[in-house]
């Protein structure tokens, strides 16, 4: 995905992936826990990808810096809140499944306009953080965000991560263009032309099918005058855009799932092209 906020010049390139904690150390045939941070790196020079959002990094920031460029000319910025869960979801200390994590990579183009913003990284705890780019003439000011949504129905917990989601909207300046990269663990659906053709938050192109928690995120950027801008384009060679694919279950038969998503003002809709 191309987005170039209010501005067409210059162009950037997004790309958005859960990446499950990087990889594992060590053992014969595993990825080293620094595997998929160099693939990302690979990626970005490669197919000129210039924002690479990414979240489930496990990082775990005790201090010190939380950006960092690497030799490649790719930088990286952290929100390294990652925690150990037992098997219920509460947090432990010591054994359990580590979560969160969410990173920011960056081309040196991109960190480049990233350094005019002055660098500007907020994070909104553990499950959102927002960085700014910025062109030497001003013309171009882009306000990226990455955010991670908890899985499943608890709905304190979503609405905690929606209320901080709240904080970090309201910090985007009337003159910048959004782009949200976001794991919403919510599949939302796409437009109903039957049921309602001035939905303005989807468009007819994508996976059709539509859970509890998609609905709740619908209604959300309805009432935030959002939109997923993928829904409302036709992919290469008209495949739908699916997160991952899935054995059917009989709570949930689909074969195919789409939770992650680009979210982008309806104003800025026609910047951000397929």
């Amino acid at each position: 995905m191309q987005g170039g906020g209010r501005h067409k010049n210059p162009t950037l390139s997004l790309a958005f992936q859960n990446i499950h904690g990087k990889g594992k150390d060590g053992g014969e045939g595993e990825q080293t826990r620094e595997g998929k941070f160099g693939e990302i790196q690979k990626s970005i020079l490669e197919k000129d990808i210039d924002v690479f959002v990414t979240v489930e990094t496990w990082e775990r920031i005790d201090g010190g810096d939380n950006e960092f460029t690497y030799p490649s000319g790719v930088t990286r910025i952290d929100n390294g809140n990652a925690k150990k869960y037992d098997g219920s979801g509460v947090e432990v200390k010591k054994k359990g499944r580590t979560s969160g994590g969410l990173s920011i990579f960056l081309s040196s183009k991109a960190a480049k306009l990233w350094r005019i913003s002055g660098g500007f990284v907020k994070r909104y705890g553990p499950r959102v953080m927002a960085i700014r780019l910025e062109s030497e003439d001003k013309q171009t000011r882009l306000f990226i965000v990455a955010a991670y949504a908890p899985i499943g129905a608890d709905k304190t917990r979503r609405k905690t991560f929606f209320d901080r989601l709240d904080d970090c909207l309201a910090d985007k300046k009337a003159e910048e263009g959004l782009l949200l990269g976001a794991d919403m663990n919510a599949s939302i659906g796409v437009r109903d032309a039957r049921n309602d053709e001035h939905d303005k938050v989807l468009g007819p192109n994508g996976n059709d099918y539509c859970n509890e928690p998609g609905s709740e995120l619908h209604s959300y950027l309805k009432q935030r005058n959002l939109c997923c801008p993928a829904t409302f384009y036709t992919s290469e060679k008209g495949r739908k855009h699916n997160t991952y694919k899935q054995i059917p279950r009989t709570n949930n038969p689909q074969p195919f799932l789409t939770i992650d998503y680009w979210i982008t003002t309806r104003r800025d809709l026609w910047d951000v092209t397929n």
